[in-house]
Order: C-alpha cells, then sequence, then structure tokens
C-alpha cells in the first residue's frame, strides 16, 4: 500500500486524479493498475485523502491462535476458476527460447520447402529454400519469444 500512496502522492502533485483501480495477475503476482486523469480542480481533495490516510496507520488484524474450519466442503469454492495456459510454460531464459524456436523454425521451412518441391515434382532452388527458411526463422523467433 506504501507503494500506491506515494505514487497517488506523485501523480496529484502534477494535477492528477485516480479515476480507476484494477488488478491483474502478472507471472502469479497480483498488480493494482491504476488509471489516472489530468483534474486539477480535484487535486487539493486527492491530497487530503492521502494525508488523511498517512495520517491513520493500517489496522492490523490478530492472527488467530487456530484456523477458522472451512466453510465449504470444497477447496475450490469460492474461489475464481484458473485459466488454463494454452501452452505449457517452460521456465527457460528468453536467449535460449528464442534460439530454440528460430533454429526450428528454419528447420521446419526447409523441410516445407523441400516437401512442396518434392510433391510438385520439381527440385527445389535454392533461393525457394532460402526464402522458406528464413521466414520459418521469423515465425520460429516470435513463438520463441512469444511463447511464455
Amino acid at each position: 500500500m506504501a507503494a500506491y500512496y506515494a505514487d497517488a502522492l506523485v501523480m496529484a502533485r502534477m494535477g492528477y486524479a485516480p479515476k480507476s483501480e484494477r488488478w491483474k495477475t502478472a507471472k502469479e503476482h497480483q498488480v493494482l493498475v491504476v488509471g489516472y486523469v489530468l483534474a486539477p480542480d480535484e487535486t487539493p481533495a486527492v491530497l487530503e485523502a492521502l494525508a488523511q490516510a498517512e495520517a491513520d496507520p493500517p489496522v492490523e488484524t490478530p492472527v488467530p491462535a487456530s484456523l477458522p474450519t472451512p466453510v465449504a466442503a470444497s477447496p475450490s469454492a469460492g474461489l475464481p476458476a484458473r485459466r488454463a495456459r494454452l501452452m505449457p510454460s517452460l521456465s527457460l531464459p528468453m536467449e535460449v527460447r528464442l534460439a530454440a524456436g528460430a533454429l526450428a523454425g528454419v528447420a521446419i521451412g526447409v523441410v516445407a520447402c523441400l516437401l512442396i518441391a518434392a510433391a510438385a515434382g520439381e527440385p527445389a532452388d535454392v533461393l525457394s529454400i532460402a526464402i522458406s527458411g528464413f521466414i520459418g526463422l521469423l515465425i520460429g523467433a516470435i513463438a520463441g519469444l512469444t511463447g511464455d
């Protein structure tokens, strides 16, 4: 919360007031995204609210000695359903994913060119193989970058 108040204070001093707040999940963490609008006439009220919030320390709720019994029998009751990922997450560094995607793309592009040429009954020329490999390189690199 301290980061939120510090950001809101800086933005209020520049004449901006918070307009919207929403929570976003980013890499298994919750991030508060705040939208600001230029509203110099609301700046005094925002600064006053921030000063009031800073003056009132947050109330700490005591931790119970024993955990309460669950209300629902299902452990996932009341929790939002998690979306399944379309692609499994690889915990590889970006450089490795980029290189692997590019190499796989080149290989797939060249093989596809050779298969198309064989299906057409003509030999593949060097230019066609090079163009197909380059297109595969680009697509593989993009897939390697966006795989996370």
